[in-house]
């Protein structure tokens, strides 16, 4: 972690501190400074937090899909079934549309393929 890192974890916990010490030892416009300050920040840094594990979710998300696609596209190479493949990609590419609004139906995308190349071969395993 850096400078900034350790500068907002301070402050996460320091300013809902400070402001139950000016509860008891400071003025009214301070309690009200203080309390909106804490409560401002710890939405702040929860909000940062949503995004961090959501970014995690996601990454796992694409790498288990992706994983399975390597895995069923090794098997069947392995197989000799090389046009099955080759065509399958090339569907699979046809249909991928990268967005940064969604997750781009990967999901279903990947499990057709799979399928796909499944279908002419039966299970190579």
């Amino acid at each position: 972690m850096n400078a900034l890192g350790y500068l907002f974890l301070f402050l996460l916990f320091a300013l809902p501190i400070a402001w139950l010490v000016a509860e008891f030892k400071f003025n009214r416009t301070a309690r009200i400074l203080l309390g909106i300050t804490s409560l401002i920040w710890v939405g702040i840094c929860v909000t940062g937090l949503v995004g961090v594990t959501t970014t995690f979710r996601y990454n796992i998300w694409y790498g288990e899909n992706t994983k399975s696609l390597i895995d069923e596209s090794i098997r069947q190479l392995e197989a000799g079934n090389t046009n099955q493949v080759l065509k399958t990609f090339k569907q699979l590419q046809e249909k991928f549309q990268p967005t940064y609004e969604n997750k781009a139906k990967y999901n279903l995308l990947v499990s057709n393929a799979v399928s796909s190349m499944n279908q002419t071969s039966g299970p190579a395993h």
